[in-house]
């Protein structure tokens, strides 16, 4: 019975305690209390390395709120705590004024160009044979309003002397009146697609006419004998030189546009009734400030700069800008010579400022 463990538990049952008494051997006895001290120790580790994680982790949490930028405004100021690692991500640069010029391109086309013809006479060749036949019929009208009105002369003249009657005298005018009227209404047509005849047949050989449609908003850039770039899409690597020669009277109420026509003389290639250009009416600006690309943020249509106005702060700004035609890009109001804007890490800030 040495080799015997006795042991006595209590049973509950049905409300009535009864003691049990039952033996194990003794071989059987020390394997089960060695499997219940290993499985107390790896309760007791794992346990530990829980609470070891744990405090691991709200450290970690800790440090990294003391990191977090602070938000004010509503994110218009960001704050960054000295030693963010968010700081190695921007980089701001001190705006300083520059001279650039503001582009105002507008799409356009040559639309005729004038050539030298047999016997002396000159060629127009206009890219639609409707402004041809137009002009055709302008100029047909126009042989017959000079007659009419030299037969008007001569009527007039025979009227005084009593060799007509007032009826020869009546008819004498009234064909002079619908040559006239009807001389007008092709020159009103013409005017209206963008040319001046009376400056077409003033045109020299060798004359390039471009009609450009400006939007009505960028018209005020525009200026009558302003010399423009023009870059044409069969000679993408040249830039020609112009001059405008005339700005349309009408503004197209579809497309808000506006025709103006630009002179070139005598260009070094040769140019065709139809091919397509871009014509750059922008003039120089100076003392502007320029800021590259990647300093503009847009948010719901509207552009934003972060300027750090102290180490580690930033402050968001809405700023009114136009397009310099380069890698650049022209703020007109909104940040002030000499003030520092970020041009590196504007996305971080975006998100932190705008919560996306």
């Amino acid at each position: 019975m040495k080799n015997i463990f006795k042991i006595k538990t209590t049973k509950i049952g049905t409300g009535i305690l009864k003691n049990i008494h039952f033996q194990i051997p003794k071989s059987q006895f020390l394997i089960l209390f060695l499997e219940l001290m290993k499985t107390t120790l790896i309760v007791l580790s794992f346990s530990m390395i829980i609470n070891s994680c744990s405090e691991s982790d709200s450290k970690e949490i800790r440090k990294q709120d003391a990191f977090k930028p602070v938000l004010l405004e509503n994110g218009k100021i960001i704050k960054f705590q000295p030693g963010n690692p968010g700081l190695n991500q921007i980089t701001s640069t001190s705006s300083v004024k520059a001279n650039a010029q503001i582009p105002v391109l507008a799409p356009g086309r040559v639309v005729s160009s004038v050539l030298n013809g047999t016997d002396k006479n000159k060629i127009v060749l206009f890219e639609s044979t409707d402004i041809t036949s137009l002009y055709s019929s302008y100029r047909q009208n126009k042989q017959n309003m000079e007659r009419t009105e030299k037969n008007l002369a001569r009527t007039k003249d025979m009227f005084e002397n009593h060799a007509v009657t007032g009826k020869d005298m009546n008819d004498a005018e009234t064909d002079a009146a619908n040559a006239k009227s009807a001389l007008s209404e092709m020159e009103g047509r013409l005017r209206a697609a963008g040319y001046n005849p009376q400056d077409i047949e003033n045109s020299s050989p060798g004359t390039i006419w471009v009609i450009s449609d400006v939007p009505e908003s960028q018209l005020k850039e525009v200026q009558h004998g302003e010399r423009v770039n023009i870059k044409f899409d069969s000679y993408p690597n040249a830039v020609f030189h112009g001059n405008v020669s005339a700005i349309g009277d009408v503004i197209d109420p579809v497309t808000r546009t506006i025709k103006v026509r630009v002179i070139m003389r005598n260009p070094p290639v040769k140019l065709m009734p139809g091919m397509f250009c871009r014509v750059d009416f922008g003039n120089p600006i100076d003392a502007i400030i320029l800021l590259p690309l990647s300093a503009i943020v847009t948010v719901d249509g509207k552009d934003f700069i972060f300027v750090e106005t102290s180490p580690g702060v930033f402050e968001r700004r809405q700023v009114i800008t136009t397009n310099s035609g380069q890698d650049n890009i022209i703020v007109l109001s909104g940040l002030k010579s000499g003030e520092k804007a970020v041009t590196v890490g504007t996305m971080l800030l975006k998100g932190l400022s705008f919560g996306f």
